[in-house]
């Protein structure tokens, strides 16, 4: 996602910084939306290591 975000807005903008600075701000909203729903994915997948 954040690939994809540099590539298209880098294509766009001439300025790598202001670019990858918008890009990060692309991923505010993928975090918050995982942060609210914590609760639901961590009762859904259940991991276990062995050995």
């Amino acid at each position: 996602m954040l690939v994809f975000a540099v590539l298209v807005i880098a294509a766009l903008l001439t300025s790598e910084v202001v670019a990858g600075l918008v890009s990060l701000g692309v991923l505010l909203p993928y975090y918050a939306v995982l942060y609210l729903l914590r609760d639901r994915m961590g009762r859904r997948f259940k991991f276990s290591i062995q050995a």
